[in-house]
């Protein structure tokens, strides 16, 4: 038996397919609203990306050389491939720019990570002037992620501005730690830089409350807007979960103004994707208008990433009733055309042309399914409760 790299896994049976349906139903959810369908290559050079990705992202880029003596990495994102896209296929006149793809990504595992290897789903608007552009994104994909049977999503909104505005007047010594403290998520570790980083009793009190700052969008931006007023970066904020109530997403949201991301990659509203009652993070994204001007750009952009493998297995997408279906002596052509009237009421089918009645419903048994289908008879039979069904 052939040994896999460690960190990677083959994907088959239901869960392959859950997966396929999954990446199927974003596709079409996205492409529906003008999202072009994007593949990149699976490798990447280094010298076209090491300086537009942040630090810590650095530490998880897998080296490869190419035949031709490149130094390139595995493919870690596809943000960066979308920019170069634009830049290169589009002019001003043509933008804005809406991508979606669906591939696997590459990157160092950090523990209690384990894999390196992910397949994700994920969509980009690119070069726009105006708003609008962050409620669409998200609602499309709460939209997504209710069709596929995740029927209570939660989005976290933040905002790397709102974070920037609060570290801009810290000298580096001691917004540093407070910043990486709360990337990490570990606000023990914040609260104790905050009371190491010889701030003013002030300072410390107004920084201590960042933390806090998180549920109910009403309450937290009444309390945010107490602390520190209506700044720019709030109203961002209050427009989105504005507009994302009026389309009846309200009680997806939810905020985390203490919600980081990389400051010198992220510029404004960033978010993350939970699958609601399991508790388990799908994902995230948010607007980096800096990456497009380090690409020299002029515009806004925004996007995101969901592992689809951790959708998958929170979706309800089993794909219809799967069945054996015996074709019993029939030719081909009758066998095919019977079993397609099965598939158009809801059946999915594995024909088996074996001479043997018994050995088609074992089959069936051995593979799981519920049902398996006589097409002599044109009748299915339910295995667990002797139901039988017409089409």
């Amino acid at each position: 038996m052939s040994r896999l790299p460690k960190g990677t896994r083959t994907i088959g049976g239901v869960e392959a397919e859950r997966i396929e349906r999954c990446r199927k139903t974003f596709f079409e959810t996205f492409s529906a609203y003008g999202y072009v369908p994007f593949f990149p290559p699976g490798v990447q050079l280094l010298e076209s990306m090491w300086e537009k990705f942040p630090s810590r992202f650095r530490k998880r880029l897998i080296p490869v050389y190419t035949p031709g003596g490149e130094v390139c990495c595995l493919r870690p994102d596809m943000t960066l491939a979308a920019v170069a896209y634009l830049s290169t296929h589009y002019s001003p006149q043509e933008r804005p720019l809406r991508l979606c793809y669906a591939g696997p990504l590459y990157r160092a595992p950090i523990p209690p990570e384990t894999d390196f290897e992910r397949i994700q789903f994920g969509a980009e608007l690119l070069g726009w002037e105006g708003e609008g552009a962050d409620v669409e994104v998200t609602a499309l994909l709460l939209r997504s992620l209710r069709q596929v049977g995740i029927h209570s999503p939660i989005v976290v909104l933040g905002h790397a501005g709102f974070l920037r505005e609060r570290f801009s007047d810290l000298d580096r010594t001691a917004a540093a730690p407070l910043m990486q403290a709360l990337l990490e998520r570990r606000y023990d570790a914040y609260f104790h830089a905050l009371e190491n980083s010889g701030l003013s009793s002030e300072s410390r009190k107004s920084l201590s409350t960042i933390p806090r700052l998180r549920g109910k969008p009403g309450s937290v931006l009444a309390e945010a807007n107490r602390q520190f007023g209506k700044t720019p970066s709030l109203n961002d904020v209050a427009l989105i979960v504005d507009e994302l109530g009026e389309l009846g997403l309200g009680e997806n949201l939810r905020l985390d103004l203490a919600l980081a991301r990389e400051l010198e990659y992220y510029s404004g509203p960033v978010f993350e994707i939970f699958s609601g009652n399991a508790g388990v993070s799908l994902g995230g994204g948010g607007r980096y208008d800096g990456l497009l001007e380090q690409c020299g750009i002029v515009g806004q952009a925004i996007g995101f990433g969901v592992d689809l493998k951790a959708v998958a297995s929170l979706s309800g997408m089993e794909g219809g009733k799967r069945a054996v279906a015996w074709c019993g002596g029939l030719s081909p052509k009758v066998a095919l055309e019977r079993a397609d009237d099965f598939i158009s009421s809801g059946f999915r089918v594995e024909l088996s042309w074996q001479a043997n009645r018994e050995g088609a419903i074992q089959l069936a048994r051995t593979r799981g399914y519920c049902w398996w289908i006589d097409l002599p008879a044109r009748t299915a039979f339910g295995l667990k409760n002797e139901r039988q069904e017409i089409p």
